[in-house]
């Protein structure tokens, strides 16, 4: 991967990762409004949030090409 590339594929880590971090915002929003009207339903959505965090986590720490790490703040 050229660095070019490289570069492309981190901002596009960026922007899932922007875009998973609002998700799990809206998700948080939408849990406290479940729990007064159905826990079940509360508890799906707080497993969905937990593992929208994960991906993000992973996300962040993709490997690169060259066997380094970096993350959002890095870039």
């Amino acid at each position: 991967m050229n660095e070019y590339e490289n570069v492309a594929d981190q901002c596009a880590n960026i922007l899932m990762i922007n875009g998973l971090t609002r998700a799990v915002e809206i998700i948080e929003k939408e849990i406290e409004i479940a729990i007064e009207m159905n826990l079940i339903m509360a508890m799906g959505m707080l497993q969905a949030n937990k593992l929208l965090i994960n991906e993000i986590k992973e996300l962040s720490l993709k490997k690169n090409k060259d066997g380094g790490y970096y993350d959002k703040k890095r870039i």
